[in-house]
Parts: C-alpha cells; sequence; structure tokens
C-alpha cells in the first residue's frame, strides 16, 4: 500500500514539474543580436530590454562591443571584443576565473564547466555570487556576465543567467 502511496506521490510531482517547466518557458523569448554587431542569439525572459553598455566603446587600443539584456532583476552583460582571438575557450575561461579570485571578497566557485562558472562573494550584506560565461563564434570571444544590481544577487537569479547565457547561438 505505501508504495502505490509513494508512486502517485511521485506522479504528482512530476506533472507538477511539467506544468511549471512549460509554463515558465512560454515566458521566454530570443534575442538576437547580431544586428548590434554580436554574432549571437540568446533565450531570455520575454519583455527584456536591450541597451548600450559602459564598455562599449576603445580602450588602449582594444574596442568592445557591450550590450545589456534586462528585465526586472534578470540583467546579462554581453561583451565581445572587436579584435579577433587571443587564445581558445579554455584561455578566455581561465583568464576570467584568475579575475574572479582576484575580485574582493571571492569566496569559492560553486558550479564550474568547461566554458564558464559561478562564484560566491562574501559582501558588506552578507554573500552574493557572479557568474562568467563565454562562447567562441565567428573567431570571437563573446563572454556573458551578471550586469549591474544595486544589490547582491542570489544563487537563484545567478543560475537563471547563467542558464540564459549557456543557451547562446
Amino acid at each position: 500500500m505505501k508504495s502505490k502511496k509513494n508512486v502517485v506521490s511521485y506522479t504528482i510531482i512530476l506533472v507538477v514539474l511539467i506544468i511549471v517547466n512549460s509554463c515558465s518557458t512560454n515566458n521566454l523569448t530570443e534575442i538576437d543580436l547580431n544586428n548590434k554587431g554580436i554574432p549571437v542569439t540568446i533565450i531570455v525572459p520575454q519583455g527584456c530590454e536591450i541597451t548600450e553598455g559602459i564598455a562599449n566603446e576603445e580602450e588602449d587600443e582594444m574596442s568592445f562591443l557591450n550590450y545589456v539584456i534586462k528585465k526586472d532583476n534578470f540583467i546579462l552583460d554581453v561583451f565581445m571584443p572587436e579584435q579577433d582571438l587571443q587564445g581558445d575557450l579554455s584561455d578566455y575561461v581561465r583568464r576570467a576565473s584568475q579575475l574572479a579570485k582576484e575580485e574582493v571578497g571571492f569566496v569559492e566557485f560553486v558550479k564550474t564547466d568547461e566554458a564558464g562558472f559561478i562564484y560566491k562573494l562574501k559582501t558588506e550584506e552578507g554573500f552574493g555570487y557572479n557568474f562568467s560565461y563565454t562562447i567562441i563564434k565567428n573567431n570571437r570571444a563573446i563572454e556573458f556576465l551578471a550586469g549591474l544590481n544595486f544589490s547582491d544577487y542570489t544563487l537563484t537569479q545567478i543560475e537563471k543567467l547563467y542558464e540564459a547565457a549557456k543557451t547562446a547561438k
């Protein structure tokens, strides 16, 4: 009798998860940054706006394209140097992870994969999270980071940004 209850319970949980997942994917849309000079499409929440980022300029003989995809607390920064690649994907991820380790308050890497990572920071308010994710396309490195927010990002918020970055094609 107990095993039938477990099967029914698991079935109900599975159905609820499927419904929640299908509802959440209905609130997503694909954004194309090709018309902004960055050869990428990405799936983000519906209603996101694209604005120029603060690094959309030339610095020390290097120029960057930088756009922010934003809706409420979903703030995704997209960077692309206009110069050709300076190494392979692992080189870019290694440099980004070194910068993360040097960031004030760095605690630890929470998640890592071949193209990026999520990390934890000690802040004045407690703890916050951040991430970096990179893809290589058309001989360019395109990096995704959490955008400027006036409060610490929670792990859940960063995971949503990271998952969105992973849809980049």
